[in-house]
């Protein structure tokens, strides 16, 4: 069986760019050869020949913490998505719903906030399987919390833009404001500091359910055996992150035990005597009947914004491993009758 995440890694390559955020962005990259945004300039270096300006793409930071206070009072808009965010009083809060555009849009006398979060994968899938929005190929850990804006942000066609992930999930943060591609005004520079700074995402619970993605324990060991969404599934620990393969059973039957050897393989054994390995690499075997599995697929996991380990599989899309594919069958040699 083909590992998921080649298939997905292919899927994403093939998949088109969302038309918001991504197409401001590559708009503006064309124009910037005939178009520099302005901004508040930072510092002036000259180079020798050279006659190269260096300027902000937001504006000064003047080290003030994104919880300092600003003199006006604060409602909290909650997501369906997860995120929370403060909002002046008197903003106008308007939920987005599009399949490109879902989110929310936070409308000020002069600024405008909008977040949303990208766009499901649709195309290229294999029938009947379906992604959530915000999942991305490859996967990215979550940002770090407290968001920065001037770190976030940068100009983009008609303002600013930037992109943080929480809950395993990428959302896409665009600003508007009649001065921009200027400098903000000071007080709505203070605004958008505050309300960027406030972005956050609920702390995780172990077995904890959201979008798709479960908390999981973090492993004390390379090779784990952990339940995900009900299921029974591999999870190595490797120099370059975590990598989860499931679910795997007894011929649909729950295994007799599970265990893991000293060089680093996850062992599978089955009431009917036979066993079942495999490694962080895929590579597997077993005695019996159960030397000829192939190896389950491989699915997603990351590190959420409180540290959490997070895993994304998707329950019942593809037949459990048959781990002891002889269950039923005592003793090696046996062969299951024709």
């Amino acid at each position: 069986m083909r590992e998921l995440r080649e298939d997905l890694l292919r899927l994403s390559e093939q998949a088109g760019e969302p038309t918001s955020y991504q197409d401001l962005v590559s708009t503006r990259r064309r124009r910037s050869r005939r178009r520099r945004a302005g901004g508040l300039v930072v510092g002036l270096l000259v180079f020798a020949g050279a006659g190269v300006f260096l300027v902000t793409t937001f504006r000064d930071h003047r080290g003030a913490a994104p919880g300092d206070p600003v003199p006006i009072a604060w409602t909290t808009y909650t997501d369906p998505y997860g995120w929370t965010i403060d909002v002046p009083e008197g903003w106008r809060t308007r939920a987005t719903s599009e399949p490109s555009n879902r989110g929310a849009r936070f409308e000020g006398a002069n600024m405008s906030v909008q977040i949303s979060i990208e766009p499901a994968v649709s195309e290229s899938l294999p029938p009947g399987m379906t992604l959530p929005p915000g999942l991305t190929l490859p996967p990215s850990n979550d940002s770090q919390f407290p968001l920065q804006a001037d770190q976030l942000l940068s100009n983009v066609e008609g303002g600013l833009g930037g992109h943080f992930f929480g809950d395993g999930q990428r959302f896409n943060l665009l600003v508007f404001s009649p001065s921009l591609p200027g400098p903000l005004p000071e007080t709505d520079a203070d605004i958008l500091d505050h309300m960027v700074g406030s972005i956050s995402f609920q702390p995780w619970r172990l077995g904890e359910v959201r979008n798709g993605w479960q908390a999981i324990a973090t492993p004390t060991e390379d090779v784990s055996w952990v339940t995900v969404r009900g299921g029974t599934y591999m999870l190595f620990r490797t120099a370059g992150g975590y990598r989860l393969y499931g679910a795997i059973s007894c011929a649909g039957k729950p295994p007799s035990r599970t265990s893991a050897t000293s060089d680093g393989f996850a062992v599978l054994g089955c009431p009917d005597g036979s066993t079942w390995q495999m490694d962080a690499e895929g590579a597997s075997g077993g005695s019996c009947i159960a030397s000829a599995n192939d190896p389950p697929p491989e699915w997603l996991v990351v590190t959420a914004h409180d540290d959490t380990l997070i895993a994304f599989v998707i329950p019942g899309f593809f037949p459990s491993g048959t781990g002891g594919s002889g269950y039923g069958y005592r003793g090696c040699g046996t062969s299951v009758p024709r």
